[in-house]
């Protein structure tokens, strides 16, 4: 058997997942950097030529969230968005006085009708968000000609 050795990003995502189960919120700085260690781990799986490209912009850094908010979404696009001919995938995130914004994008032109949004990823996220920002949050789904595209805004007042 042939081990790789991941280094830093892994040791520190596994360290992400051990939060999530000790700890109800975390700052919106530990998840950005759990989505920093997320997307360079990530990128060693894929060709240097494919467009993996992350935005992250807090300019309200105090705020705390519930651990992974995001991941699902991001591990969708991984999942699905870099296996075509034309592989991408872009994220932002960022923050202001009153709110947190969250998109990501990938190419789903190569994607099957049989497998397309099978999981319970998507659904149990809409779940949890409606429990944990009632009234607060925004999310949109869509696809547009070949581009699967998330946006989440969650009101921080």
């Amino acid at each position: 058997m042939v081990r790789r050795n991941l280094g830093l990003p892994h040791r520190l995502i596994s360290k992400n997942f051990n939060c999530v189960i000790w700890v109800k919120k975390i700052s919106i700085n530990k998840e950005r950097d759990f989505i920093e260690n997320y997307f360079e781990m990530e990128r060693m799986r894929y060709p240097k030529d494919y467009l993996i490209d992350k935005k992250i912009n807090l300019l309200k850094e105090n705020i705390e969230i519930e651990p992974l908010l995001f991941f699902v979404f991001i591990e969708n696009a991984f999942k699905y968005g870099l296996k075509s001919e034309n592989p991408f995938l872009r994220m932002i995130l960022k923050t202001t006085e009153k709110d947190i914004y969250f998109s990501i994008e990938n190419d789903d032109s190569k994607i099957s009708n049989s497998t397309k949004y099978k999981g319970l990823g998507i659904e149990n996220a809409k779940r949890r968000l409606d429990l944990l920002y009632p009234e607060k949050h925004i999310l949109s789904i869509h696809k547009k000609e070949n581009v699967f595209k998330v946006e989440l805004q969650i009101n921080l007042n």
